[in-house]
């Protein structure tokens, strides 16, 4: 009897909350790959806008931290 009332919770939870989740986050790391993330980026927000991108940039020389901040403020950047 516990245990199908936990089934019974588990599903309804499930249902109600999770299935109405659509959001996917996006990691990325980056080191000098300023072209290559760029255009990560914008094949991945011509799918979706509905995605939350968090890019860690190990410090590069290249620029691609200082690029992704102009053309894509709404990604979270880390340093």
């Amino acid at each position: 009897m516990l245990t199908e009332k936990f089934n019974n919770f588990s599903v309804k939870y499930f249902n109600n909350t999770f299935m109405k989740i659509n959001k996917i986050a996006v990691l990325i790391t980056s080191f000098n790959r300023k072209e290559t993330t760029l255009s990560c980026l914008k094949q991945l927000f011509n799918i979706t806008n509905d995605i939350d991108v968090y890019l860690v940039d190990d410090d590069s020389p290249d620029g691609t931290f200082q690029s992704v901040k102009e053309y894509y403020p709404h990604v979270k950047l880390f340093r």
